[in-house]
C-alpha cells in the first residue's frame, strides 16, 4: 500500500491517544478488508513535520522483499527541500557525506568521523532553482543512506536549514500552512513490486516548487 502522509501526523507514535499514520491505516483496511487486526509492515519513514509518499507491506513476504530492496540500494526515494540561502541553480549532483550521532536532545549532530557511535550519512543534491527575493532555494535530494534526520541535519551542516525546521535553524523564516511542517517533502518514490517484480513510480505535487517557477 502506497499512501501520502501528511505533515504533522507521525508514522507510528507511542502514545496510545495521538493520531498517528499506521493506526489510520490499520482503521481503513479493518473497515475496507474486514479484518479486526490487519498486518502492516513498516517499511521506512518519514519525521513528523515531512509531508511525502510511504509505502507499507500487507504481509510479511512483501515486508521482507521490500526491506530487501533498500538494504540492496533498489529502493529509491527523492525529495524535495526549499532552504534558506541563495545558491546557483545547477544540474551538477554534489554529493554530501557526513558522520552523525543522535544526541540526548533527540537531534541529529554531525560529528568528527572517529567520534564514538558515529555513523556515515550520504546523499546527494542538486538546485532546481533559487528565489533572490526572499533569499531561498529548491533543492532536489536524493539519500544514499537512511540516517536519523539526515537531510535536516546535513542541510543545516552547509548552512543552509530547511525552512521552518526550528529544531535545526536558530531562525523561524517561514509560516508554513502547517506550523508543524517544514519545508521538506519526499514527492518521488520508487520501487520492484515484492511479487511480480516489476518496477514502481509514484510521485505527488511538490507545493514548494510553486515559489522557484
Amino acid at each position: 500500500m502506497v499512501v501520502e502522509k501528511p505533515a504533522g501526523i507521525a508514522v507510528q507514535s507511542a502514545k496510545p491517544t495521538e493520531k498517528d499514520l499506521v493506526s489510520e491505516i490499520k482503521k481503513y483496511l479493518g473497515l475496507s478488508d474486514k479484518r479486526p487486526d490487519p498486518y502492516l509492515g513498516i517499511i521506512h519513514r518519514l519525521d513528523r513535520p515531512v509531508r511525502g509518499i510511504l509505502v507499507f507491506a500487507l504481509n510479511e513476504k512483501a515486508a521482507s522483499k521490500l526491506s530487501r530492496q533498500i538494504s540492496e540500494g533498489f529502493f529509491n526515494k527523492s525529495y524535495h527541500a526549499s532552504v534558506m540561502g541563495y545558491m546557483e541553480k545547477s544540474d551538477e549532483w554534489v554529493n554530501l557525506t557526513d558522520y552523525l550521532i543522535k544526541d540526548k536532545d533527540n537531534r541529529a549532530r554531525v560529528v568528527d568521523r572517529e567520534c564514538k557511535n558515529a555513523k556515515k550519512a550520504e546523499l546527494k543534491y542538486r538546485i532546481l532553482g533559487s528565489n533572490m527575493n526572499d533569499d531561498t532555494s529548491l533543492l532536489e535530494i536524493e539519500l544514499i543512506t537512511g540516517r536519523f534526520h539526515q537531510i535536516r541535519a546535513q542541510l543545516s551542516n552547509t548552512g543552509h536549514p530547511i525552512l521552518n525546521d526550528i529544531k535545526y535553524s536558530a531562525e523561524r523564516v517561514e509560516a508554513l500552512n502547517n506550523d508543524r511542517a517544514i519545508a521538506l517533502c519526499a514527492y518521488k518514490l520508487s520501487f520492484n513490486h515484492p511479487q511480480t517484480g516489476r518496477e514502481m513510480r509514484f510521485s505527488i505535487d511538490d507545493p514548494f516548487m510553486n515559489n522557484y517557477l
